[in-house]
């Protein structure tokens, strides 16, 4: 399982995710990225996921870039977005993939936390019988996965979890302060830190509880005008400068898939800027045709298949 915690405030939305695979032990020291960046024609945010991932194979596969591929190639809505991302799980089977040890299939979550319109919200796309209604369909339905949204009164800030770690979470004085952070986060970038740094101390004390949780974690922030900022925690709270980047998909468009093929067009620049710099020479140009050659490959089709 995981741990995924969102604490949402009208100015600012702040997600944290461990990085830890469990169920395989081939996956021991692979640390996954459990948070992906969503922007629609009317929202934006962060989500993440708790249950099936990388644990049901033998090599490393990320819900996130699942997400990816699911959502690319077409501008929507955020209800068509959300919809789209519960369909695609039910029809993968996600609900029934994974079981206890007793053979009850586990349960499956994806936490959605930005805005809509301006305002904030959280949407839990879940497998988990909550509720009657849910219950019955489920009954007819197992795979199937629902839609439930949250909204943030103003002036107030809320706090959600999802994943097996979430059962330790408690609203404490450190909580507190994270959400009063976040209230003044939008122009001041020291609060954005001081907010992530204390959420990862939060992951990394629910993980001395939780043997599925890891210490590692990735905190993604974001406001109500789009900005936004990622840090990445190594297992002492450090923060680790690696390159890595935050998967995310703005109007259907897949920025893995995007850096991927624009990577080698800027790495041969940074080489020739390197040669013209030792030569004394003038630096070269961005080749304007190459970046448009490699724009014109990225492939926009959507997969489903997990």
């Amino acid at each position: 399982m995981t741990l995924a915690v969102a604490i949402v405030t009208w100015n600012a939305v702040l997600v944290a995710a461990d990085r830890k695979l469990s169920g395989n032990p081939r996956l021991k020291g692979f640390d996954a990225t459990k948070l992906i960046r969503i922007q629609t024609t009317d929202s934006h945010g962060v989500m993440s996921y708790a249950g099936v991932g990388a644990n049901l194979y033998t090599k490393p596969f990320e819900v996130s870039t699942w997400l990816e591929r699911v959502l690319r190639g077409y501008v929507r809505s955020h209800s068509d977005t959300m919809q789209e991302i519960a369909k695609a799980a039910t029809e993968q089977g996600i609900a029934t993939r994974l079981k206890d040890e007793n053979g009850r299939p586990q349960f499956h979550d994806f936490m959605f936390a930005g805005f809509l319109d301006g305002a904030p919200i959280i949407d839990h796309i879940t497998s988990q019988n909550l509720g009657p209604a849910i219950e019955e369909m489920k009954k007819a339905a197992p795979n199937h996965f629902a839609i439930l949204r949250t909204w943030v009164p103003p002036k107030k800030y809320q706090v959600f979890a999802i994943g097996s770690g979430s059962r330790s979470l408690s609203i404490d004085r450190t909580v507190r302060r994270v959400g009063k952070y976040l209230k003044r986060s939008g122009h001041y970038s020291a609060n954005r830190r001081r907010a992530s740094a204390l959420l990862s101390m939060i992951v990394r004390a629910i993980s001395e509880k939780h043997i599925d949780v890891s210490r590692e974690c990735i905190c993604c922030w974001t406001s109500n005008s789009i900005g936004g900022e990622f840090w990445i925690y190594d297992a002492d709270g450090r923060l680790v400068q690696d390159g890595q980047m935050v998967p995310s998909v703005a109007h259907g468009v897949d920025s893995t898939e995007m850096m991927n093929r624009l990577r080698p067009v800027f790495d041969a620049l940074k080489t020739e800027w390197m040669r013209a710099l030792d030569a004394g020479l003038p630096v070269p140009t961005l080749d304007e045709e190459a970046v448009r050659a490699a724009v014109a490959k990225v492939d926009l089709t959507p997969k489903k298949k997990f």
